[in-house]
């Protein structure tokens, strides 16, 4: 199994050095993941990992690679198509962003996502409540990820609803009183 870790476009050293911390790596072997590919924004790679070259679809990036806890683990700054990494994930652990967020749902994978605590204004954590109340996601702080990735809902979160685009264009016209031949 393969799971993705995206900490979106700046960095979120918190959410990476709990994802490669021997009780994650461990509830992650325990699930039966195989592959661990992590998208590390503008952070630092973590000591002990190799450069591997060009890695991806064509991509001109440079990754990472090492093995811990039976896991091969593969880290890079940043990809010109993320969306690839996302579609091929059994499981997507992610910062709280709303782009994010909603991208691992619409393509209906479990998602974690992961408060960063250390923003002054955090709201990230409304849309993260909100959707896990709603049984779409599960969400966390760094230090209780593993405790998280434990939960049995994990995979057996409630799907997102599909967008209607007729939605919006109905209320403007509801709104409006525009009439169409």
């Amino acid at each position: 199994m393969h799971c993705f870790v995206t900490v979106g476009s700046t960095k979120f050293e918190g959410l990476v050095e709990s994802v490669l911390s021997n009780e994650v790596l461990s509830a992650l072997q325990h699930l039966q993941f195989k592959e661990l590919f992590i998208q590390c924004g503008s952070g630092e790679i973590p000591e002990g990992f190799k450069k591997v070259g060009k890695q991806g679809d064509g991509d001109a990036e440079q990754s990472w690679c090492d093995v811990r806890c039976g896991i091969e683990i593969h880290i890079f700054h940043y990809k010109r198509n993320i969306s690839a990494e996302m579609r091929r994930a059994d499981l997507i652990i992610g910062h709280a962003g709303a782009g994010t967020t909603l991208e691992s749902l619409e393509l209906g994978k479990p998602l974690v996502v992961v408060i960063n605590e250390a923003l002054a204004d955090n709201h990230q954590l409304e849309l993260a409540e909100r959707l896990a109340h709603d049984r779409h996601l599960l969400f966390t702080v760094p230090k209780k990820l593993a405790d998280t990735l434990e939960d049995i809902n994990l995979f057996k979160l409630e799907s997102f609803p599909k967008a209607d685009p007729l939605v919006f264009a109905n209320f403007l016209n509801g709104q409006l009183s525009l009439k169409f031949d």
